[in-house]
């Protein structure tokens, strides 16, 4: 399976928590950048595939949803085209500062491929930066290891 599409997927699946309403789920309405909020400069990581949260705060709907979307994750992914056994990794950072909501999506196919990539608020669109010619390119971000996204 192509790394993108397992990308794609993650986004789109990660976008559903960020939105508050955890459509994917059927109805399960989460504060995420709330409880980012109240853990600080750091925010909190999700670890959709173990359904843990790390974060030193965390709302009571944050713990009960995650098993939910957990859950969930293999039937999302066979309903577009993938595998949930292509994932090694899936996790993602919520961030919120003063002005912004972002997040961080990060995965690592059964292959060792690991990427990063970095969403602004809801619906999650990519964070773009000019380059040195004045074009908008997407955000480059060092990618992390495990160990670190769950800190």
């Amino acid at each position: 399976m192509k790394h993108s599409r397992l990308h794609s997927v993650a986004h789109n699946f990660t976008a559903s928590l960020a939105s508050g309403l955890g459509f994917v789920v059927g109805y399960c309405p989460i504060d995420i950048f709330g409880d980012a909020a109240a853990n600080g400069s750091p925010g909190l990581v999700v670890d959709f595939l173990t359904g843990r949260v790390f974060a030193k705060r965390c709302s009571l709907d944050l713990r009960l949803g995650m098993p939910l979307f957990q859950r969930e994750f293999a039937g999302f992914c066979r309903k577009h085209g993938v595998s949930r056994q292509d994932y090694r990794l899936f996790r993602a950072r919520f961030i919120c500062k003063p002005l912004a909501e972002l997040f961080i999506v990060t995965i690592t196919d059964s292959s060792g491929k690991c990427t990063s990539r970095e969403y602004a608020g809801s619906p999650g669109e990519r964070v773009k930066v000019m380059d040195e010619l004045g074009r908008l390119r997407p955000a480059v971000l060092r990618v992390p290891d495990a160990e670190t996204l769950s800190r």
